[in-house]
């Protein structure tokens, strides 16, 4: 069961652990994850999916790579403007790289 927090607390703020910035991204802002970066993470990490699957079964490299990417760095980066331009970038990736 969840403790819970004292009066004019954040709720979400009991269930970090003090100092705890680690790669929890909750943790990170004060336990709150804003609705543009959970909904930016959905996408392109469903778009880097989509671009593993091709990979794989067209075996290009550069997709199947750039896939794997897009499907996990989402958990790592909580800042919603470098998460879109890193999506950008592992997107274009496959058209600029051919191996």
């Amino acid at each position: 069961m969840l403790p819970v927090p004292p009066v004019g607390e954040k709720p979400a703020a009991a269930l970090c652990p003090a100092g705890a910035t680690g790669i929890f991204m909750a943790c990170r802002s004060g336990g709150i994850m804003h609705t543009a970066s959970l909904l930016l993470s959905l996408l392109i990490s469903s778009l880097g999916v989509g671009y593993f699957i091709y990979g794989r079964r067209q075996s290009r490299g550069a997709a199947l790579l750039s896939g794997g990417a897009m499907a996990v760095y989402p958990m790592f980066v909580s800042n919603v403007w470098i998460m879109l331009a890193l999506g950008a970038a592992f997107a274009a990736a496959p058209f600029l790289l051919d191996f």
